[in-house]
């Protein structure tokens, strides 16, 4: 998988510095465009800001998070389009939240589309795998095997204490 960690952001995202965090990862994806950590991490905060309740001091402009969350989204359809952790992570938060993204049904159908082709790309990736098998309507024997290996070693799947780490080892722990 990927290490996520980024630590001058996740100091931030841990202080729930959002706007901080924001304008930090924002600067370094302009410098650093074709790093995809980069790009999923300034997306994901973006996501997690507009879909999650936080309780912060700071004013958030939630239009400025979703204008740069859409343009990630598109910079990423046209150049990482072809990058499992690109899929994986864009198809996820599509599929739980498609209406941020455009169209519902069509970026639904785009979000599980994603999911397949991360998991098309990399099979041998039981995060994919997992997200893949979960987006569907039945789950089956595969996916709670999966699930078990997953909770067993979610530290080593998803490292630190940033917000995207600490989302996935929150959801996915039982």
């Amino acid at each position: 998988m990927i290490n996520w960690t980024l630590p001058e952001t996740d100091i931030l995202e841990e202080n729930q510095q959002w706007n901080d965090a924001k304008n930090h990862l924002y600067q370094q994806w302009l410098e650093q465009k074709n790093d995809t950590k980069i790009a999923c991490k300034l997306g994901f905060l973006c996501w997690y800001i507009l879909v999650e309740d936080v309780s912060s001091e700071q004013q958030i402009d939630e239009a400025e998070f979703q204008k740069l969350l859409i343009e990630v989204y598109h910079y990423g359809e046209r150049h990482f389009q072809n990058d499992a952790i690109f899929n994986w992570l864009f198809g996820y938060m599509i599929s739980q939240f498609p209406y941020l993204f455009g169209d519902f049904k069509k970026k639904e159908e785009i979000g599980t589309e994603m999911l397949a082709k991360a998991y098309q790309t990399d099979p041998d990736q039981l995060i994919f795998e997992y997200t893949f098998l979960g987006n569907s309507i039945v789950v089956n024997q595969r996916y709670k095997e999966i699930e078990k290996e997953i909770q067993a070693h979610l530290s080593q799947f998803f490292p630190g204490n940033g917000l995207l780490s600490t989302y996935f080892k929150d959801i996915w722990q039982y």
